[in-house]
């Protein structure tokens, strides 16, 4: 069993459910109409601090074949990197290729976004983003704490009650802000300073308390936040290398507790932005949800794993698996 944290998960529950009285609903029907869901980008300056930018051609690829396609666009959060030392003036600047193809499904109404802990703060991006790519003030319409795809999918971030992510997130970004100046990442912390990302007992916190908060809702929670792709509850073996400071020996292994199989109602899209070889992202389309991988070389889109919705709630309705 992984270490508990005090409160952590009653503050999970907590801000989950706040933000879940706030979210954007979205008329949609998963067995008609489309998504793709994608998070934790967290574009920068095109620096070496910034590693999306090994990722924004394969990344550019994806938002065309889903524009084309008709697909609903959601981002799941951190999506600009706010915990570095760059302002969103150099962000947009250097993206501006990417921003622009994202535009176009904000032109038919298909562009939603949530945000994270890396970009949470409104002040910092909304008041000059729109403006930057001369679109006025409709993206600061589309940001919100958590999404609706119909009655029963919730898109949330993830970082709701973790300890840093949330809990002691000001003194977190000032940490992060001045690792990254120094070092370009952030690199392994020590238990005093562990973040989703970086630490196994965290992730596997992360999941627990989010399949659990999914459980009293009934619903199927597509979250980011941990950069682990996780599909019905359990994490997937992808071989994607990771960032320095990030550490993944056990991927693959968490899901299953002592012989229990866990309830399938919980995804998370990965990272469309950390990883070495590609990014990953959570798709639904007629009435399936799948994991899919757009890797880099050779650049191709992979199906890793892929279910039935009507066969999910049904798991989710009657306890069992899927």
């Amino acid at each position: 069993m992984a270490e508990e944290i005090k409160n952590e998960k009653d503050l999970t529950f907590k801000r989950l459910n706040k933000h879940l009285k706030k979210a954007k609903i979205i008329d949609f029907d998963p067995r008609q109409d489309r998504a793709i869901i994608f998070s934790d980008h967290h574009m920068g300056n095109g620096g070496k601090a910034d590693r999306f930018k090994d990722d924004e051609e394969i990344y550019k690829a994806a938002l065309k074949k889903y524009n084309d396609e008709q697909f609903h666009l959601i981002l799941g959060g951190d999506v600009l990197e706010g915990f570095g030392h760059w302002g969103v003036r150099h962000i947009v600047g250097r993206y501006r290729g990417v921003f622009e193809l994202e535009k176009k499904f904000l032109e038919r109404n298909a562009y939603h976004r949530i945000y994270g802990n890396h970009d949470r703060l409104k002040r910092y991006y909304w008041k000059n983003f729109g403006k930057l790519l001369g679109i006025r003030n409709e993206l600061g319409k589309t940001y919100y704490p958590s999404i609706k795809l119909g009655d029963r999918i919730v898109v949330s971030h993830g970082h709701q009650g973790d300890l840093h992510g949330d809990q002691i997130k000001y003194i977190a970004r000032v940490f992060v802000k001045l690792t990254y100046a120094i070092f370009g990442h952030v690199p392994k912390q020590g238990p005093a300073f562990t973040c989703a990302a970086a630490d196994e007992k965290v992730r596997d916190r992360r999941d627990r308390y989010l399949s659990a908060w999914a459980e009293t809702k009934k619903c199927l929670l597509v979250a980011g936040h941990t950069h682990d792709a996780v599909f019905k509850s359990k994490v997937v073996n992808l071989p994607l290398e990771t960032p320095p400071g990030e550490t993944r020996e056990t991927r693959g292994t968490r899901g299953t507790q002592n012989g229990v199989e866990p309830l399938p109602n919980y995804f998370n899209s990965g990272s469309a932005g950390v990883y070495n070889n590609g990014i990953t992202g959570i798709e639904i389309e007629s009435g399936q949800i799948r994991l899919v991988w757009w890797k880099r070389e050779p650049m191709e889109r992979k199906v890793i794993r892929e279910d039935k919705l009507e066969n999910i709630f049904r798991a989710i309705d009657e306890g069992g698996i899927s």
